[in-house]
């Protein structure tokens, strides 16, 4: 199952997609944590999104 139907099937599809409209860097990773994606996973999807991994806070 994609991360898109992962999210479509917990309800959290508008949630996401509001995250990434406003950069909130740490909603989308608290999303996928819930999804209960792996740290790799989540690193490369947040890359793919155009976001810094927050190792140092920014975004």
């Amino acid at each position: 199952m994609t991360v898109n139907e992962r999210l479509s099937e917990s309800s959290m599809l508008d949630l996401f997609y509001t995250a990434v409209e406003e950069k909130n860097v740490q909603q989308v990773m608290a999303i996928f944590k819930q999804m209960e994606l792996t740290d790799s996973s989540i690193t490369d999807i947040l890359i793919s999104l155009g976001f810094k991994y927050p190792d140092d806070g920014n975004q």
